[in-house]
């Protein structure tokens, strides 16, 4: 059961693309590459929706003759592996934002804090606070 947890449950689906914990970039271009027969996974999402149809193909019989012990040696393998589901580009990326997020404030702390800055020198931080941010995420992006 955990070979299942861990790998049958979460169905490959190439018409979204991970990017991060909470973010997907799509990767279709028309309702037509949504067309039944298209994508097995996402025929199998809807026939569950629509028609209440199974998501998961019932267990093998050589499924069945699994023991206790091979589910134990599997587990124990993904124990050894090094963190097997961690996200290091995601972390990676929310440690930059994170950072850049502390700067802007304190760039837009100082710009409120000239005698000038009721002229809009703090919208104009704001902005090139964004502008960097948005450098870094597509720098973060690429690699």
């Amino acid at each position: 059961m955990a070979y299942y947890y861990v790998f049958e449950f979460e169905l490959p689906f190439p018409l979204v693309a991970k990017q991060g914990v909470m973010e997907v970039a799509l990767n279709y271009t028309s309702a037509e590459d949504l067309a039944l027969g298209k994508d097995p996974t996402l025929d199998r999402a809807c026939g569950y929706l629509m028609t209440g149809a199974d998501v998961f193909s019932s267990p093998t019989a050589s499924d069945r003759q699994r023991t206790t012990a091979d589910e134990d040696a599997f587990l124990a393998q993904m124990e050894q592996s090094a963190e097997p589901f961690r996200d290091l580009a995601y972390e990676r990326r929310l440690h930059r934002v994170d950072r850049l997020n502390r700067l802007g404030r304190r760039v837009q702390r100082a710009l409120a804090s000239l005698p000038f800055a009721a002229l809009g020198l703090t919208a104009v931080g704001k902005q090139l606070h964004r502008l960097v941010v948005n450098q870094m995420e597509k720098q973060a992006q690429r690699h």
